[in-house]
Parts: structure tokens; C-alpha cells; sequence
């Protein structure tokens, strides 16, 4: 064989393993969360007595249209009001955040600061502020969600039973508002049920998704905050990991946001996601796997690995590649290893196809999801020429909050 053939189907291989790889870990994840799924919401009898106390701390830039929701939300969950302490921080606002936290009769600590934007630095600045009222915990929440009557309850268990480190599932409120809003409801139902909660029984990685984190005291003041890159939950989470904490996932406590509906809603908030994953990807997953292979914990090895994967636009970027690849190489050198290589790429679709439609179904089809459920290529070639270009982006980019519905 010449050279260019040679080099040409060593990429071939290289990329179709490797998409192979992926296909069959998502497969093996999403048969783990179908039979390990929780027979559903636990019932007040199956909760202990509330022993440990909570902050719920809520970081909120420009909220005075959405933060009343969820302040009425966590002054009505099922859980000795003694016990909880509500504090919103009212970062860079410029609208009446802070005043209406203040008139409905809620702690607010305002924070000022243009040049240090984003969660990230808000939760930094509030913890030390925080942690010297000697919670049990703190729940760290977005200013749009909403959290379930019980989480609290659901939380004080685990705390029990050991958890310092808990990731409640996020999930969308408006599925059926428009095809942008149902596919990426699809595509975190994947995430929360197919993907961290077999993780978490499995005892692998299990990253931090912002909003619904709870973290006992002793986590807090042993790990100081410090993370405010573009995504600060990520960062986060990865140095917990990299000291041998286990992130919990549990699907028994929610929260409850609307999803982005609008293409200029998506654009802003996956590229914010993107670019930070991404950037987080190529400086850490390497280094997880290293650590984790050289101190034999599978799961940092699990962690670096979930970092390259995380994002599905990409990963489906990287098959079409790989069976363009397969293609160009099977049509130039047609041969048996060839054509071989060819069938990996078109099994790695069917299986990726496999795990989306178990997850159409396992999320609930009606008329209205089956109506949008049509536009779901549309919707999801737009997130992966959104992931595109932020995997092309060079240089920082800067905290921008996802515009709101109004």
C-alpha cells in the first residue's frame, strides 16, 4: 500500500474506534439508567425527620421579572422553616432585584463588581459571607428555577447517609413551547437519566450543573470557592473529583427552569456552554485520565473521558467526519478492512439512533412533542454549528446571560 493510503486509513480507524467507543459507552449508560430507573417521586413517609439546617443560596443578575417564582418556591418546600436560611445575591444589578428580595422579607447581600461578572465570582464573594451562620448545608439555585416541596427532605438524607457533595436533576418547564425548547428538554432528559444517574450508581464522574447543587458545609469550607471560569459548576465539581469526592446525582429532588424557546436565547447560552466545556476539555480531560490511570481511580479516568464527550453536536460532528473518512477511504482502496471500517461507522449511528429513540420514548410522546419532534433535525444541526463554532474559537470569552422570554 502507498503512503497516502496508509495514512489515510490509520485516520479512518483512529476516528471510527473512537466513535465506536463513544456509541457503545452511551449504549451501556443508557441500558444501566433504563434498568436502575427510580420507580418515582418518594413519598413523605419515606423521608427521615429534617436534622441538618440549609442555606439556599440564589445568585441573581437582573432578575425582578422571573426571582419571584422561586422565592415563593423555597418559602413554601416541605421543611421546618427554622431550619432554612434564603439568600439571593444580587450581582451587578441595575433593576430592582434587590429591592423586591428586601420587600418580600428575604436576606439580599449586594454585590458590585463590572469587572468580575457570572456566577462563578458571585458565589465566591457570598460563600465566606455565608458559612459563618454555620449551615448544615448550602443549596446553591438559579434566580429562574423553581425546586421541588420535598427536595430539602430528599437532601437531608443523603447528607445522612454520607453525600457532602449532591447534584439534584434539572429539568426543563416548557418542553412543549416550541422545537428549540423540546429538543434540548430531550437532551437534558438524556443527560439527567441516561447518562449522570447511571454514572452516579455506577460510582463514576457526575459533573455539577449550576443550579440545584448542594454542598455540606465542611465540603465548602475545606474546598473554597475560587472557580469563575465560563463554566464555573464544571470547574468546580473537577477539583472535588480530583480529591476523591463523589458528586451524588439524585432524580428523587428537581428543579424546574423554562429551557431557552428562541434561536437568539440558544445562541447566547450554548455558546457560553460550549466555549466553556470546551475550553475545560482541553485543559483537564487529558490530565483526569493521566491522574486516574497513574493512581488507579476510574473516576478520574471516567471524568477526563466525560469531558471529551459531553457535548452530543460534537461527538455527532466527529461521526460524520469519521464515516465521511470511512467513506473517501472505502471508495479509494476498496478492500475488506475497508469496507469494515465503514460498517463500525454505520453501527456507531445505529446505536447513537438507539439510545434517542429509547430516550423519545421513555420522555413521553403526544401530538404536540410528536409535531416537534419533526423539527428536531433542524433544531439539532443549528446546536452543532453553535458547538462548531465555539470548538473553533480562539481566545477568552466573556460571561453574557442568556436573554429571558418576556
Amino acid at each position: 500500500m502507498s503512503l497516502p493510503s496508509v495514512l489515510l486509513s490509520t485516520v479512518s480507524c483512529i476516528l471510527i474506534l473512537m466513535s465506536l467507543a463513544v456509541a457503545l459507552y452511551y449504549l451501556l449508560l443508557a441500558l444501566v439508567g433504563i434498568t436502575l430507573r427510580p420507580r418515582g417521586r418518594i413519598s413523605s413517609c419515606e423521608l427521615s425527620e429534617a436534622t441538618n439546617s440549609f442555606c439556599i443560596l440564589i445568585p441573581a443578575h437582573n432578575e425582578e421579572r422571573t426571582i419571584t417564582p422561586t422565592l415563593a418556591a423555597c418559602d413554601n418546600l416541605d421543611y421546618p422553616r427554622h431550619k432554612i436560611m434564603i439568600c439571593v445575591v444580587a450581582d451587578n444589578c441595575t433593576d430592582k432585584t434587590a429591592e423586591m428580595v428586601r420587600e418580600k422579607g428575604f436576606l439580599c447581600l449586594e454585590r458590585h463588581d463590572p469587572f468580575h461578572k457570572g456566577k462563578g465570582h458571585a458565589l465566591a464573594w457570598a460563600l465566606p459571607k455565608i458559612l459563618p451562620a454555620k449551615p448544615d448545608a448550602v443549596v446553591v439555585l438559579d434566580a429562574d428555577c423553581t425546586i421541588d416541596r420535598q427536595a430539602l427532605r430528599v437532601f437531608d438524607r443523603l447528607l445522612n447517609r454520607g453525600c457532602s457533595a449532591i447534584q439534584a436533576a434539572y429539568v426543563a418547564g416548557n418542553p412543549e413551547a416550541s422545537p428549540i425548547a423540546f429538543a434540548l428538554a430531550l437532551g437534558n432528559f438524556i443527560e439527567n437519566f441516561l447518562f449522570y444517574s447511571p454514572k452516579s450508581s455506577l460510582g463514576l464522574s457526575v459533573f455539577l450543573r449550576g443550579t440545584g447543587m448542594v454542598f455540606s458545609r465542611k465540603i465548602l469550607e475545606r474546598f473554597i470557592w475560587t472557580a469563575a471560569s465560563l463554566t464555573e459548576d464544571t470547574e468546580y465539581g473537577l477539583m472535588l473529583l480530583s480529591a476523591g469526592m463523589h458528586i451524588h446525582f439524585t432524580a428523587e429532588a428537581q428543579v424546574h427552569s423554562d429551557f431557552p424557546q428562541t434561536n437568539d436565547q440558544l445562541s447566547a447560552q450554548r455558546e457560553r456552554w460550549n466555549r466553556g466545556n470546551i475550553s475545560l476539555a482541553r485543559k483537564q480531560a487529558f490530565r483526569l485520565i493521566w491522574l486516574g490511570c497513574r493512581t488507579r481511580r476510574l473516576a478520574l479516568v471516567d471524568a477526563g473521558w466525560s469531558l471529551l464527550i459531553l457535548s452530543r453536536p460534537i461527538i455527532a460532528l466527529h461521526l460524520a467526519l469519521a464515516l465521511l473518512m470511512a467513506a473517501l477511504c472505502t471508495a479509494s482502496y476498496p478492500s475488506y478492512s475497508t469496507r469494515l471500517l465503514l460498517l463500525a461507522g454505520i453501527a456507531s449511528v445505529c446505536v447513537h439512533f438507539t439510545v434517542l429513540v429509547m430516550a423519545v420514548f421513555l420522555f413521553g410522546l403526544n401530538s404536540r412533542r410528536m409535531k416537534l419532534l419533526v423539527k428536531f433535525p433542524l433544531v439539532f444541526a443549528a446546536l452543532c454549528a453553535n458547538a462548531l463554532n465555539a470548538f473553533l474559537a480562539r481566545g477568552p470569552a466573556s460571561w453574557q446571560k442568556t436573554p429571558r422570554r418576556s
